[in-house]
């Protein structure tokens, strides 16, 4: 029996890693990262690996759906928040291939905080959110309103 073919996205990161080591003894593993393989530690978990420009770039959709179609992926699971939001603006222009991620209006709200936090706040209790420095009662967080990590 073939195995099923999964193409992880940031294969440096921890995230990458973690599943990579989870899906090894059942799927075909190809990771792409920016950087070069010798330094990403989730290289040794592929079974094939390329390097790849930023999900910024230009090139990034075409160069990922080179990548898709030479290998015969059957997945992708992007990982990277600015991956993530960049494949879910084109994926729906590719239908030969899975594509483990939600529909891009989801992940602009989860990546934005003051939104996520005022779509939370309607059906959960979340700590309050202060947008005037003003208005801060301590103890606080602060964030920025998009970026990474939580």
């Amino acid at each position: 029996m073939e195995k099923i073919k999964v193409l992880i996205t940031s294969i440096g990161s921890n995230t990458s890693i973690g599943i990579a080591k989870c899906l090894k003894n059942h799927c075909y593993i190809v990771g792409t990262d920016i950087n070069n393989y010798f330094e990403c530690n989730g290289y040794i978990f592929t079974d094939k690996f390329f390097k790849i420009n930023p999900a910024s770039s230009l090139k990034y959709e075409e160069e990922l759906i080179e990548i898709i179609k030479k290998e015969k992926i059957d997945c992708v699971i992007p990982i990277n928040d600015i991956e993530i939001e960049v494949i879910a603006s084109f994926k729906h222009k590719y239908n030969f291939v899975k594509w483990a991620l939600n529909e891009l209006e989801i992940i602009k709200l989860c990546n934005n905080k003051y939104d996520i936090n005022n779509f939370l706040s309607n059906i959960c209790n979340v700590p309050k959110q202060y947008l005037n420095t003003s208005d801060i009662q301590l103890p606080i967080i602060i964030k920025p309103k998009n970026g990474v990590s939580s």
